[in-house]
């Protein structure tokens, strides 16, 4: 009985090795990417900058049972225009990747922006613990000043022929999703992505409009009262839909040519503008 007792006190058999310690837990950036700025004219003439925000993915190795939180700096010469600047960053449970997102107060660059992760108790520091990355001036996201008949990718006709009649009006100017098709319903006329807004800007950038007219914030008024041909450009503007902003946002110049026919003069009726892009805004 004492021999079998003794035995069973003896510990784990022999060769048996201590349990494996635990996975350690490693903390890293596996990515880090800069950011970039866009700047846009609003339909005030008004430059307006649109950053993009920079940021990386933390990734951590090691048991996922519980979250974890990390300590972390934003770095780099443009970390002062961060806004709200991170300084620990939390893994939720069974995650081992999360994002960061540096977001900046105005437009940032040139210059560098980084972030590094600083040592805790809980978890080791990896390789590549600070990542920086740099920053290019901001660039011009939309020349106000380029014809839009050099950007095809809005897919469709970005010139205006009109003719009228002497005492008449044009139809306005504008940027639809699909081509219009003169003498369609008006039912059947596609939106008209340009927005009017409640600013006047003077028109046109190049050229003259007929004597008797005058065009702005998507308006014809007057009537033509001089026969003739006449060309000119105006800057359009969208509502801001196009570019996912929150302002208008001057999109080009469209060519436009109005043929004023005088009193009983032959020639075709006044037909709808082919869609441009619409509102003429301002003068350069």
């Amino acid at each position: 009985m004492l021999a079998l007792l003794a035995t069973g006190l003896a510990g784990p058999p022999a060769g048996a090795g201590a349990p494996p310690p635990p996975e350690p837990v490693v903390v890293d950036i596996a990515i880090f990417l800069p950011s970039s700025t866009h700047l846009y004219r609003d339909c005030d003439d008004v430059v307006r900058p649109i950053p993009d925000p920079s940021g990386g993915l933390l990734a951590r190795t090691g048991p996922l049972l519980s979250e974890l939180t990390v300590t972390v700096e934003v770095i780099g010469t443009l970390a002062g225009e961060v806004e709200d600047p991170p300084t620990s960053v939390t893994f939720p449970v069974g995650r081992d990747q999360v994002p960061v997102i540096l977001d900046f107060v105005g437009a940032p660059g040139p210059g560098t922006i980084g972030l590094r992760v600083l040592d805790g108790a809980d978890y080791d520091l990896g390789p590549n613990s600070s990542a920086t990355a740099d920053v290019a001036a901001p660039e011009v996201g939309i020349d106000c000043d380029d014809p839009l008949a050099d950007a095809p990718a809005l897919g469709q006709p970005l010139r205006d022929d009109q003719t009228i009649h002497v005492g008449e009006v044009p139809v306005p100017i504008g940027l639809y999703e699909i081509p219009f098709v003169p003498g369609a319903p008006r039912s059947a006329m596609p939106r008209d992505l340009s927005q009017p807004t409640a600013d006047t800007f003077d028109t046109p950038v190049v050229g003259a409009l007929p004597p008797g007219l005058a065009y702005a914030d998507d308006t014809w008024s007057g009537a033509a009262t001089t026969p003739g041909t006449f060309t000119f450009a105006v800057r359009l503007c969208n509502d801001g839909e196009l570019y996912q902003t929150t302002f208008p946002v001057c999109l080009g110049t469209a060519d436009v040519r109005i043929t004023v026919l005088g009193d009983g003069s032959a020639g075709p009726q006044a037909t709808a503008a082919t869609p441009v892009a619409t509102t003429a805004r301002f003068t350069g």
